[in-house]
């Protein structure tokens, strides 16, 4: 529960109760139209969106922002393929035009995750390896920080072993790095 606001602890309750329903509704309405499916199925996530927008769970801003995002595409993704199923308006060049467009909110919405992603392993880096807390990492913080897990791993007969054959390596290499260079 960590990832929540600590007066929202309870959120994963929440989050299974919108998954359960989403699942009875199609259960229930399993042997009417699929666009009936549907069309419930965004009624269900339109509320599960307005709980998150209306309380903001997360403990990050970030989180809050990610979920809503996928409310939303998902959304408009349903609601763009109940298009295509139209009769009045499902040609083959709609279906294509519709798809396309799904296509690219998706593809949005994943590049977005991923640059959140980016973003997160960046801070972590940071965090981890920024010695200096510059806000910005230097080969002598990744240095220090190399050094200090070798140390760490010297203390194990094993890896003792392991990191002196490493640093051999490492020796050469650099020796023959210069010897080129110069």
């Amino acid at each position: 529960y960590s990832s929540y606001r600590s007066k929202y602890y309870f959120w994963e309750c929440v989050v299974l109760l919108e998954k359960l329903a989403v699942v009875v509704v199609i259960t229930l309405l399993q042997g009417l139209s699929v666009s009936l499916q549907v069309l419930v199925a965004i009624a269900v996530i339109v509320v599960d969106a307005s709980l998150q927008v209306t309380f903001q769970p997360f403990a990050c801003r970030m989180l809050d922002t990610l979920q809503r995002l996928s409310f939303y595409s998902l959304e408009v993704t349903l609601f763009l393929l109940m298009v295509a199923t139209l009769s009045e308006v499902a040609t083959e060049t709609t279906k294509i035009w519709v798809l396309a467009v799904i296509s690219l909110v998706n593809l949005a919405v994943l590049g977005v995750f991923v640059a959140a992603i980016i973003m997160e392993l960046k801070r972590l880096l940071l965090a981890t390896l920024d010695r200096d807390q510059k806000g910005h990492l230097t080969w002598q913080d990744f240095r220090v920080y190399l050094h200090e897990k070798v140390q760490r791993l010297k203390q194990h007969r094993i890896a003792r072993e392991v990191v002196t054959a490493v640093e051999s390596i490492y020796g050469r290499c650099i020796a023959a790095f210069r010897v080129a260079s110069s």
